[in-house]
């Protein structure tokens, strides 16, 4: 965009630029109105801010809109852009927009807008994009791709869907791409022990009750915490209100680290997290025996048994309703009850597995000493 100095000579330092961008801009102001966009501006470093700074400052009268966007949660406390922000709305007059997820009536609209469904398709693969993406643009738009290149999302035939599309299988389909490359970016910048606990939080499931998490981990309180605290500013994961327990911030996540651990490493980390629960004074059977299940562990049938039994207590419809539980992949919708997570999903379906805890100790502060238990 910059023309070359005069007779062809380089820009020497930061104000020459300033200036020969300031003047350049002001230049195709004058003969019409101009908009700029700067894309991605999480990835700038700090003298591509500083310019950013001084050329909107300088221009702000004239008619030429500077429109930048940036991922909020590549940008922590103490990432340059963090402290241009609250300055360019000062200087420049700066509007910010805050870009909310995507609720489910918009992923609706967007799917309809793109795909022709049978309704049973539609709302089945709305529920599975909006558990799987939590409404994130970036997520959605990369799932979506994912989907169509597996085949679990296809044109359909002159037999079935006819000129619509049609969803199939959902279950198994991987981790966008570039969403695992975003991810293990933040990850790799994260401190070498936070690296370790986070695919183990990730075998626990979505949330994460923090006693179960050092348990398995076989780690002490204040490496957790300080672990859980770069985590959270890393927007990996978030805290919940009552400080003890934690969740990922986006079920993808969680799948991306789940899915990265060694199969040796993620088969002990199911066991200590089974055999933990199990020795809880109330311990959910569903969980234990998945947990189980997963590691390879023949106590799996024993706690099954005991599910089959508490279900039958239950009294739910077979065929209707079935209770789904453990360390599959993130999402759907859950419930409280006796300190562990329930999930219930339509038999069959595609929802996604849910995570059960014992009880959770407190944060930094909290009121009991230690962990707590359950």
């Amino acid at each position: 965009m910059l023309p070359p100095g005069r007779g062809g000579a380089a820009l020497a330092d930061q104000d020459a630029i300033v200036r020969r961008v300031r003047d350049y801009c002001a230049a195709l102001a004058a003969r019409q109105p101009v908009v700029v966009l700067l894309d991605d501006l999480h990835w700038a470093d700090p003298a591509s801010l500083d310019l950013l700074r001084a050329v909107a400052r300088d221009l702000a009268g004239l008619p030429l809109l500077l429109v930048v966007t940036y991922r909020a949660d590549e940008v922590g406390g103490g990432h340059p852009l963090a402290t241009l922000l609250p300055l360019l709305v000062r200087e420049a007059r700066a509007a910010r927009l805050d870009l909310r997820p995507l609720d489910g009536a918009a992923i609706a609209a967007l799917v309809a807008s793109r795909y022709a469904l049978a309704p049973a398709d539609h709302i089945r693969l709305v529920g599975y994009l909006t558990g799987r993406t939590e409404g994130n643009a970036l997520f959605l738009g990369e799932l979506l791709r994912t989907l169509e290149g597996e085949g679990a999302l296809r044109p359909g035939t002159r037999e079935v869907g006819g000129d619509g599309w049609v969803v199939g299988d959902l279950a198994g389909v991987p981790v966008p791409t570039l969403l695992g490359q975003v991810i293990a970016g933040r990850l790799r910048r994260l401190p070498p022990e936070t690296q370790q606990l986070l695919p183990l939080a990730a075998v626990i499931g979505q949330a994460v009750p923090l006693t179960l998490w050092a348990a398995v981990a076989g780690t002490g309180e204040e490496a957790l915490l300080d672990a859980i605290d770069a985590a959270v500013a890393a927007h990996l994961l978030a805290e919940a209100a009552d400080g003890r327990s934690v969740r990922f911030a986006h079920a993808l996540i969680r799948e991306a680290l789940y899915g990265d651990l060694p199969p040796a490493h993620r088969r002990r980390a199911h066991l200590a997290a089974g055999e933990v629960l199990a020795a809880t004074a109330r311990p959910d059977p569903d969980a234990v025996a998945d947990h189980f299940q997963r590691a390879g562990d023949a106590r799996a049938a024993e706690w099954l048994e005991r599910a089959g039994a508490r279900a039958g207590r239950l009294r739910l419809p077979d065929g209707d309703r079935a209770l789904r539980s453990g360390a599959g992949a993130a999402g759907g919708a859950g419930g409280r009850r006796g300190g562990t997570e329930l999930a219930v999903a339509p038999a069959g379906g595609d929802a996604p597995l849910r995570q059960h805890g014992a009880g959770a100790g407190p944060r930094r502060g909290g009121g009991a000493p230690g962990w707590g238990g359950g």
